[in-house]
């Protein structure tokens, strides 16, 4: 069973999801090529096991030789609008694993990604955490539990079909009682969630913060590292972005605050062009 959400969609990307797991399920490829049937029987069956929950107005336009097969996600695709009159933008997978004898615990994979479900090859940063449900709630996941308990609810258009609203608000109790494996080097792993009434993310301040974002304010830049030691910071973006960051001033720092001086942006543009000839 799984759980997805993404701000923008196109079906045939999405249909690469049961369609993999199809292929996983069998015993080989070319057994699967050889009997389509079979395979469309496959990927009918695991579609039922999949909720996509995207931004209303956000799915590509389909061209006249649309594979027949994106049908199969008629019922798994939908379309809601964030709470308050904002954007959705959540891009998460929340998958459940079973045994298939039935002794070993249930287990959930959570992935964090900065990429919507669609062809762009944009270069990204995610994170995966895989977890077992434990008989005791862990609170630092109610805001992951909390998302998925509303998704049903802010459907536009037609109403959250069924099988959907019962995906959704089964693996949300799972969530709760997950135990996370943390990455390497990590002590404590906590989740927000904006839009949904409760004050928005604001990181602790540390001695030191990088941000990777696409899109980038100066507002907000000040806002994040403000009493930070410029020294401790970096900043990873696209060119197009930092090119847009007021120039410096005589002091050699910038009209957007103390903390983004001209060193910086310079900084990450070399970063960036260095991950770029990668």
């Amino acid at each position: 069973m799984a759980l997805a959400t993404t701000s923008s969609l196109d079906f045939e990307t999405a249909l690469v999801i049961p369609a993999t797991m199809a292929f996983q399920a069998a015993e080989s490829r070319a057994q699967v090529l050889d009997t389509p049937l079979a395979l469309l029987d496959g990927l009918e069956r695991l579609a039922e096991r999949v909720a996509i929950f995207c931004e209303a107005g956000r799915i590509a336009a389909q061209p006249r030789a649309a594979n027949r097969l994106t049908a199969l996600l008629e019922d798994t695709v939908n379309e809601v609008l964030a709470p308050q009159g904002g954007a959705f933008r959540p891009k998460i997978w929340v998958l459940r694993f079973v045994s298939l004898t039935g002794t070993a615990p249930v287990r959930l994979r959570l992935a964090i990604l900065p990429r919507n479900l669609t062809t762009d090859r944009s270069w990204d940063l995610s994170l995966s955490l895989d977890g077992e449900v434990s008989e005791g709630a862990q609170p630092d996941n109610a805001p992951i539990s909390a998302l998925l308990r509303a998704l049903p609810g802010l459907a536009r258009g037609r109403p959250t079909p069924a099988r959907n609203r019962k995906i959704a608000e089964s693996l949300a109790p799972d969530v709760d009682r997950t135990v996370w494996t943390l990455p390497e080097g990590s002590r404590k792993l906590r989740f927000a969630v904006n839009g949904f009434g409760q004050p928005p993310f604001r990181p602790k301040v540390g001695r030191a913060m990088g941000i990777i974002s696409p899109f980038l304010s100066p507002e907000a830049l000040v806002q994040l590292t403000k009493g930070l030691d410029p020294s401790e910071c970096w900043l990873l973006s696209w060119a197009e972005e930092l090119a847009q960051i007021p120039p410096g001033r005589e002091n050699g720092r910038s009209c957007c605050g103390c903390f983004w001086g001209g060193w910086l942006i310079q900084r990450a543009r070399s970063v960036f062009r260095a991950d770029q000839a990668g």
